[in-house]
């Protein structure tokens, strides 16, 4: 298809709801937009954009391997025919598969964002388990995005993700949140008071979300059961799907304190209930960078939340609220009985919640930092997929035609290198490949072994490091023949930017900034045909950007052409 594509997989439509629904309507003005998930499942959840394209695939969250597989085949299917640009998954189950499936359909954009680990929580082989999948998931992903950082530092410090690799973006948060939407509302506040039964004058925590034990529902109500004991009179207001069936089980296990619980399974009026509420819980084991917290601080209402990654980065302990040990119902009692009665500390830590949010994690900005991310690595990085399947074939075909007619001169050159100077006869390079990814760049060595490892234009007196059969190599460009068995690894491509070496620093940052480092490093490129040696750096980067914008199988049979008549005619290698 012409016009550029993005498929968003995720297992349920209730994340794509609460977490992706603005960037799918934005993403959708500016490229075919194609949402992979399960129907049949929380089909209470609003309907999302009418315009985009949904595709059923029955992927649960839980381990079934029978089920994942089947899921595994169709979404392979479905990116297969599709051919998208780029690739984004969200949450785990749906992060392992897609991008398997990606992978291997050769999607040149795979993004995974990881918003909460489940097995951070967890021990022994289940946890093992679940941390190989997301290890699994970020190997085959080309890019990561966390959603807080000490959720990247966490995935960093697991080896589940590299540092090069993984990123925040801003502040943090997937889709912050809206100020219009999340503000505070009197009569509303009464109104939700009347219909729930509660007293005008009572204080009310809230808990928002996914009523889970992986959530902290246990330890909320107990800790609402001791605080209700030591005379504090609190209501609990609890708004979320009880994916579990878990409530009823609670509420009958605490009875003395069932008359001050409200249970709102499922509403798209969060805010609603936020306004009637004066403080909300989330004593979670696990989270990425809980968007309740960010909806409860614009209302301007504090927040009670567990010591843990993500969470510590959307709650500032005892200044927009407060931090408790997880698992600790003891603690997070103490924290509910502190808010429950200090009216002058719930209100102080409020209005810097509100203020924090109001500064950093506005709804537009923050949406629009990940859609502009997510073009950026299409515009920039994403070859369509016809030309990326024809390219690595062309790279297959002639590298392997290559190091056959070349076998016997390479023999040659072998034996005139060993011959002429100690040492090894291939050198192998450190040099700078896709993504900034370190890989060995094979080369004949042309220079003495004790040669300083820096570009040979940097070097004082270069002719003097170069052996005498070396400068032969260099003249003819034959030293670059072992360079095919790296494309034929996939390390190089036939055409591409000539890559760097890992310590050309200034070289490495400017193609960076430029998205140059998505490209494969090539053998050759338009700075080889337009100057080669006799260029400067920012020359030679206007180049590679030139390619990075223009570049098709065309350009590429162009540049091959001419890079071998440059070598025939000897032009432009000054060593």
């Amino acid at each position: 298809m012409s016009r550029r594509s993005l498929v968003i997989i995720s297992a349920t439509p209730l994340t794509l709801h609460f977490f992706m629904r603005p960037h799918i309507d934005l993403l959708l003005q500016s490229m075919e937009t194609i949402l992979i998930f399960n129907k049949k499942i929380d089909q209470y959840v609003p309907q999302l954009n009418p315009n985009v394209q949904k595709i059923h695939v029955p992927i649960r969250r839980k381990i079934s391997f029978f089920q994942d597989f089947l899921s595994l085949v169709l979404i392979t299917k479905k990116v297969c025919n599709i051919k998208p640009n780029a690739v984004v998954t969200v949450a785990p189950k749906a992060g392992l598969l897609g991008m398997i499936a990606a992978f291997a359909m050769g999607t040149p954009i795979r993004l995974h964002i990881f918003q909460g680990e489940a097995w951070a929580s967890k021990k022994g082989i289940y946890k093992i388990l679940l941390r190989f999948m997301d290890s699994i998931t970020a190997s085959l992903a080309t890019h990561l995005l966390a959603v807080s950082q000490s959720e990247m530092q966490f995935l960093i410090n697991q080896k589940v993700a590299s540092r090069k690799k993984i990123k925040v973006l801003g502040h943090g948060s997937i889709g912050g949140v809206n100020l219009d939407k999340f503000s505070f509302n009197a009569s509303m506040r009464i109104n939700i008071r009347m219909h729930l039964g509660i007293p005008g004058n009572a204080t009310v925590a809230v808990f928002v979300g996914r009523a889970g034990i992986d959530k902290g529902i246990v330890e909320l109500f107990e800790a609402f059961s001791l605080v209700q004991k030591n005379g504090i009179r609190l209501y609990l207001l609890v708004v979320g799907p009880d994916e579990e069936n878990i409530l009823g089980r609670l509420i009958n296990q605490f009875p003395d304190v069932a008359h001050n619980i409200r249970v709102v399974p499922f509403s798209n009026n969060v805010q609603d209930f936020l306004v009637a509420s004066d403080f909300l819980c989330l004593p979670s084991y696990r989270e990425g960078f809980p968007v309740s917290i960010l909806e409860a601080a614009a209302i301007g209402i504090p927040s009670i939340g567990s010591r843990i990654y993500g969470l510590s980065d959307a709650i500032q302990d005892g200044e927009t609220g407060i931090l408790v040990e997880p698992k600790n119902s003891y603690a997070l009692s103490v924290a509910m009985a502190e808010l429950a009665h200090n009216d002058e500390l719930r209100v102080r830590l409020g209005m810097a919640a509100q203020k924090r949010v109001s500064m950093d994690f506005v709804a537009n900005e923050v949406v629009l930092r990940y859609v502009d991310y997510i073009e950026s690595l299409i515009n920039l990085g994403g070859m369509n997929f016809r030309f990326s399947i024809l390219k690595r074939a062309i790279d297959i075909v002639f590298s392997l035609l290559g190091l056959v007619i070349f076998a016997i001169p390479s023999l040659f050159i072998y034996l005139g290198i060993k011959l002429t100077s100690s040492g090894d006869a291939i050198y192998l390079s450190d040099r700078v490949g896709l993504n900034n990814k370190i890989f060995k760049m094979a080369k004949f060595r042309t220079m003495y072994v004790d040669a300083p490892v820096l570009p040979t234009h940097l070097l004082a007196q270069p002719d003097s490091w170069i052996t005498p059969f070396g400068k032969f190599l260099r003249k003819s460009s034959l030293d670059e023949i072992p360079q095919l068995w790296n494309v034929l690894l996939g390390q190089m491509s036939l055409v591409g930017p000539r890559p760097a070496l890992y310590n050309q620093t200034d070289l490495i940052e400017k193609r960076t900034a430029k998205g140059i480092h998505h490209l494969l490093p090539g053998l050759t490129g338009l700075a080889q045909i337009n100057g080669r040696d006799e260029l400067q750096l920012n020359e030679k980067l206007k180049f590679d950007q030139e390619y990075l914008e223009k570049k098709s199988i065309y350009l590429d049979l162009k540049i091959m052409l001419l890079t071998l008549l440059r070598v025939i005619l000897v032009k432009n290698v000054s060593h």
